[in-house]
């Protein structure tokens, strides 16, 4: 086929999904369905007027990506054509994107709570009497509190995005050293499991983001990753900013995530939430990863290939508002806390047994 905008055009012109067509940054085509989701036909356009600069500016190649056109949060896959590039867009279902209330998740807080109390007092004992038993209790009942405790979080935490309720404090803060710190705990957990964890990074990076949801954002991309990435595996966080955007990005030389589900990466709920695997887990949290970025006004891009790994990367734009210079004053909850319940859906019971510290 001919790298020309007839045919490229006229390949795509049929397809139920939007479909845009872009060449040295302009708009060569659309096909009907990507017409009918912009309102108009674009053709002859800056792209930029469609896409926003924390998508254009990827260079990986192909991608896939989340963007919010007409208030709803639709996917786009990115792939090149020669000179070309196709920008193809995944509307969802509504159905599955529809959040999922949970009025009494306030009640299981503390029924959780209570649940981790309770082991942390158990394995105090324990340590008195020097019962392994006790030890062994004690964590497995904080294990799966920390299971429960993120499940109930992060659907809290898209209800409250989607109904846009979620409390955003942006301050100016370190990017590397909430990173760093966050990289230092996790990196004790996964040396256990014989993983290696680097953090690549270059000049200080000081940006306004919110310090809480950013780390959370973090712990997310890098549980996906875990879960991805066996022993004697690599994982990988590197930094990068320009004056317009941060880009965070962890690669991993893992199992890679299958061309089936790529599509639907992005889809809340589309797993139904399970009890009886242990898992206690419903494949939200890229979701929520997605959520916090778009509060960045930014995007999660990833790229990846089955059997050697995958790449995701956290674009955020940059925000230095003079306004927000004020000195950090440190998380609410402990970094412990947050890593352990972060990561709890990778972690095992043994994992619990260890004391890390901030």
């Amino acid at each position: 086929m001919k790298n020309d905008i007839p045919s490229i055009g006229k390949l795509f012109s049929l397809s139920r999904d939007p479909v845009v067509c872009e060449k040295g940054g302009i708009v060569t085509s659309m096909n009907p369905s990507a017409v009918t989701l912009f309102g108009s036909d674009m053709t002859g356009h800056l792209i930029s007027d469609l896409i926003p600069e924390t998508i254009l500016s990827v260079e990986e190649d192909p991608f896939i990506a989340s963007i919010v056109i007409a208030e709803k949060s639709i996917t786009v896959s990115c792939t090149s054509y020669g000179d070309f590039r196709l920008y193809s867009f995944i509307i969802p279902d509504p159905k599955e994107e529809k959040p999922v209330e949970l009025p009494f998740s306030v009640s299981i807080r503390e029924i959780t709570n209570t649940i981790k109390i309770t082991s942390e007092q158990i394995m105090s004992q324990s340590e008195h009497h020097q019962d392994s038993k006790l030890d062994r209790y004690a964590a497995i009942l904080k294990h799966n509190a920390n299971k429960l405790k993120r499940l109930v979080t992060n659907q809290a935490l898209l209800t409250a995005c989607s109904n846009s309720t979620q409390p955003f404090q942006p301050t100016m803060v370190s990017i590397n050293q909430v990173c760093s710190k966050v990289i230092e705990a996790v990196s004790d957990l996964a040396s256990v499991h014989q993983i290696q964890l680097e953090l690549l990074q270059e000049e200080e990076i000081l940006a306004s983001v919110d310090p809480e949801l950013f780390r959370v954002m973090l712990l997310n991309l890098l549980s996906n990753s875990l879960l991805h990435t066996g022993p004697n595996g690599k994982i990988q966080v590197s930094l990068h900013a320009t004056v317009s955007q941060i880009s965070i990005t962890v690669s991993d030389n893992g199992t890679g995530i299958p061309q089936s589900q790529i599509s639907t990466i992005f889809s809340r709920y589309r797993e139904p939430v399970r009890f009886d695997d242990g898992k206690v887990s419903a494949g939200l949290g890229l979701s929520v990863a997605e959520s916090i970025a778009k509060l960045h006004n930014g995007t999660i891009v990833i790229q990846s290939t089955p059997g050697k790994g995958t790449i995701i990367a956290a674009r955020l734009k940059r925000r230095s508002e003079p306004s927000l210079m004020a000195p950090w004053a440190g998380y609410n909850t402990t970094l412990y806390d947050c890593v352990m319940t972060e990561l709890s859906t990778w972690l095992t019971w043994k994992d619990y047994l260890k004391n890390f510290s901030d």
